[in-house]
Order: C-alpha cells, then sequence, then structure tokens
C-alpha cells in the first residue's frame, strides 16, 4: 500500500521541479499595452507647451496602420463631466524628471496594428505615431512565456523606441516638443 503512494509521490515531486525550472521565473511583462507620451514643458526655450494649450490635447486612433480604418477620438474628460459616455483620455504630471512634465499614454496592445495622431489644436500641433512594433524575446528552455524587450513605433516619421520600465537603461516616455 505505501509502495505506490510513494512512486506516486516521488512523480509528483519530479513534475513539480520540471515546472519549476521553467515557468515560475517566468513572468510576462506587463508594460506590453501602452506607448506613454510627455510633452515638454520648456515653454520659455520655444520647444515646450504651456498648460493651457494642453487642455486641448485629444488622440485620434485608426484601427490599422497608415492612419487607415475608422477613427475613433479619446477626449479629455472635464470637470463636472462624465467620462463614461466616450474614451477618455487621461493626461498627469510625469512620476520621472524633469518636474512639471505632463505624460499620456494610448493604448497599444501587442499584435494589433493601430495608429494615432496626438492633436494638441491650442499649439496648432499634430504628431503621427504609426508603425507601432513590440519586440518579445522568447523564453528560455521548456518555456512558453515572452518578456517585452522594446517597443518601436514612428512619430512623424522618426524612429522611437520605449523599453520596458524598470530596464533603467531607456525613456519611460517619449518626449513631444513643437
Amino acid at each position: 500500500m505505501l509502495r505506490p503512494l510513494g512512486v506516486i509521490a516521488v512523480a509528483l515531486l519530479l513534475a513539480s521541479v520540471n515546472l519549476t525550472g521553467c515557468c515560475f521565473d517566468c513572468v510576462e511583462s506587463t508594460d506590453t499595452s501602452f506607448l506613454t507620451f510627455a510633452f515638454s514643458p520648456d515653454s520659455v526655450g520655444g520647444t515646450g507647451f504651456r498648460r493651457a494649450e494642453l487642455q486641448s490635447v485629444y488622440v485620434v486612433t485608426y484601427g490599422q496602420p497608415g492612419f487607415r480604418g475608422v477613427p475613433d477620438t479619446s477626449r479629455q474628460v472635464r470637470p463636472g463631466t462624465s467620462g463614461a459616455a466616450s474614451r477618455s483620455l487621461q493626461l498627469y504630471p510625469s512620476p520621472t524628471p524633469p518636474i512639471g512634465r505632463i505624460t499620456m499614454s494610448v493604448y497599444a496592445q501587442p499584435g494589433v496594428p493601430f495608429s494615432y495622431r496626438i492633436v494638441v489644436p491650442a499649439a496648432e500641433r499634430v504628431y503621427a505615431i504609426d508603425d507601432v512594433v513590440h519586440v518579445f524575446k522568447e523564453g528560455e528552455g521548456g518555456c512558453n512565456c515572452r518578456t517585452l524587450t522594446e517597443k518601436r513605433f514612428t512619430v512623424d516619421g522618426r524612429t522611437e523606441v520605449q523599453l520596458p520600465e524598470g530596464s533603467n537603461t531607456g525613456r519611460p516616455a517619449t518626449v513631444l516638443a513643437r
């Protein structure tokens, strides 16, 4: 009676060791679904934005790259209004220096080829965000999970790269200047 239970216990122990060697240290990044942008606060030097200008910001999301597909507009929710009726856009103070930088994020799920226009009407500025690509490193050994290594995209035709949060090697946000 003890012998079959002992064999089962050893088999379960070996199976758990095999699983822990692979997947318990293999956690997919949670930083895959957003591209983060910061508006330059240098209004004195002429490259930044005033807070009043940033109150006019909105984002147009296109369902396909190249600014094709049905556009969907996200606007900032004004005090006293409900953002529940439409997609809302949140601008927030940057958690990283420089102080005064205003930051926003757009949804960019891996494998879903969106393109965006970030519009600042009060500053007469439009930024075209396209060619979004998520780059992953495949898990090693028997693991099937992937780790995000970078997010690539273009801003007005210029290639930008964002590295995952916590990598301490890249910019956490792409700075948008005038």
